[in-house]
């Protein structure tokens, strides 16, 4: 995953977060990306 694609799991987790949103699939699937872990849903 290029950096770029990275950038914007961390833009979506954070917004997430701010939100209170923790508790959805897209939280999730950011959360994993980010950790270096593979995405859920490939």
């Amino acid at each position: 995953m290029d950096s770029h694609t990275l950038e914007n799991w961390r833009k979506v987790k954070q917004a997430l977060e701010k939100a209170g949103k923790t508790d959805s699939m897209f939280y999730r699937r950011a959360v994993m990306i980010l950790a270096g872990k593979k995405d859920p849903l490939e």
